[in-house]
């Protein structure tokens, strides 16, 4: 039994060794950084605002909470987050941007004005940041906002325009504008035209009300040249051109459509004709001059709705014997009339093109006018096209206004199927419209959200660096000397196969024992 203490004893100092290991920490202590200087959130800064002075300047604007006098510079950067504008941060001093609005508030303003050679594309967001030192350290505050007209000429600022739309895109600054009904309409018409000339420029057309103006007028003294104004604390003023906003919409490829009334109806025609006469000036690039009348009648063939009452006003006319416009006059601008000559001349334009359709088939205003790309005058062309003297043509057709047929041909549009004369003794006979496939719209380079959401600025988060020494370094614990790097599990591991082997040894010794003892007794 006594030969048994030394290896228990051997076999319990090895178990403590081990525990005595994997009582050390598994890793070596983490390394205390190099000290790099910190920074800590303070609100210096707080509402950092854009106000857009279309067509002229933007203002920006942020409240410092501080005294004036404590800041020591001033930057601003101007950039968008997608495009080619990056404006260097604008260094001013703080005095002359800034004003004291109590002992520990300070504004700074800064108006950054434009040419239109300057100015970014309309409809896309623009970033600003703030940048203010002090002796407290740097702090930064920006926003970001939409560059449109915020119409000041409106009781109320337009924060948000209406937008629809993707190859033929409509802008609106009328909440109440059935902008989507609007587009609905002109995209038949939009189709319909690439159809038959496979031309489908991309458009993007801008529609303004008419009771809206890109600058103010001082009402008390007409000599002052126009204006925009800030609405806000401590705002400017600043010369404005109507020219620049036209000139800024025309360099991006945006058309501009001033609205006459306010009726739907009318809107509804104004935008088929912009959109027949911008594909047909393309399709026209290179042909002889044409008539006015009929760019103007093809252009009003294509509405989606019948107009009677051109019929009406050209027989009014003709019963109260007053002459009709000759085709001299009807070549001519619509800018060169008014009033009532205004409408009749658009009256008699529509007529006459409707007339080559009851005359010779739906589609052969739509197949004359693409003969004159390549014609090389109009009346030769209109001559081998229709078998007659355009003289003839217009004096058949004063004819043509009192009969039956003329009153049927009005109640017709390019999108019914046949065309409104149904009899087999017609001039025109009835046939259906062709519907050759879709031309594939050329979609425009950049295009912006559908709907532009009302951006509000934000207030970026600012940070003060600590003085040297403010921040205390932990101390790291030194490992023992001499200690397992590895930790004490694998240690542990490494007793167990010679206790293993110590308890198997007594097993067999105790066992061997018991035996002996047994036979002694036998």
């Amino acid at each position: 039994m006594k030969r048994l203490i030394l290896p228990i004893l051997l076999l319990l100092s090895l178990l403590s060794l081990a525990n005595n290991a994997a009582a050390q920490p598994d890793d070596p202590p983490t390394a205390t950084p190099s000290p790099t200087p910190n920074r800590t959130l303070v609100p210096l800064l707080t509402r950092a605002e854009s106000e857009m002075l279309f067509p002229a300047a933007v203002r920006f604007s942020v409240t410092a909470n501080l005294p004036l006098e404590d800041v020591i510079t001033l930057y601003l950067r101007i950039y968008q987050p997608e495009g080619d504008l990056n404006i260097t941060p604008v260094l001013m001093p703080p005095r002359q941007h800034g004003i004291a609005l109590n002992a520990t508030t300070a504004l700074f303003t800064y108006v950054w004005e434009f040419t239109p050679e300057e100015a970014p594309m309309p409809f896309t967001p623009l970033r600003f940041e703030w940048q203010v030192q002090s002796a407290e350290g740097i702090s930064v505050a920006g926003g970001e906002f939409l560059f449109q007209d915020s119409i000041r000429s409106a009781p109320q600022p337009v924060n948000r325009w209406q937008s629809v739309g993707n190859t033929l895109q409509l802008y609106s600054h009328n909440s109440e504008l059935a902008l989507e009904l609007l587009h609905q309409n002109a995209m038949r018409v939009f189709e319909l035209v690439a159809q038959q000339t496979e031309i489908a420029p991309s458009q993007r057309i801008v529609i303004y009300d008419p009771t809206v103006t890109f600058c103010l007028r001082d009402l008390a003294d007409p000599d002052t040249p126009p204006y925009v104004e800030s609405r806000t604390i401590g705002g400017t003023r600043r010369p404005c051109d109507p020219n620049a906003a036209l000139a800024i919409y025309e360099r991006y490829g945006f058309t501009l459509l001033r609205r006459q009334t306010l009726a739907f109806n009318e809107l509804q025609d104004r935008l088929t004709e912009l959109v027949v006469n911008r594909t047909y000036a393309v399709l026209w690039e290179n042909a002889p001059p044409i008539p006015e009348w009929f760019k103007a009648g093809l252009a009003r063939l294509y509405n989606t709705t019948p107009n009677s009452s051109a019929l009406g006003l050209a027989l009014e006319r003709l019963r109260t014997n007053r002459p009709l416009l000759t085709l001299r006059e009807l070549a001519q601008p619509a800018e060169t009339f008014s009033g009532t000559a205004l409408r009749l001349w658009q009256a008699q334009s529509y007529l006459l093109t409707l007339y080559m359709a009851d005359r010779v088939g739906a589609q052969a205003p739509f197949a004359f006018a693409r003969v004159l790309a390549t014609a090389e005058s109009f009346e030769s062309a209109f001559r081998r096209f229709f078998n007659a003297e355009i003289a003839t043509f217009y004096a058949e057709w004063q004819t043509w206004l009192r009969s039956e047929r003329a009153a049927r041909a009005v109640r017709w549009t390019p999108y019914l199927d046949i065309t409104p004369t149904p009899t087999a003794t017609a001039t025109i006979t009835p046939t259906r419209t062709p519907q050759p496939p879709r031309a594939s719209p050329t979609p425009l380079p950049t295009i912006t959200p559908a709907r532009f959401p009302t951006l509000t600025p934000f207030v970026t988060a600012t940070f003060t660096a600590l003085p040297p020494g403010a921040l205390q370094r932990p101390t790291p614990i030194p490992a023992p000397s001499g200690g397992n790097p590895c930790g004490g599990a694998p240690l542990t591991i490494l007793f167990l196969p010679a206790a293993a082997a110590l308890i198997l040894r007594l097993s067999r010794h105790f066992a061997k024992r018991a035996t002996l003892d047994d036979r002694d007794s036998d």
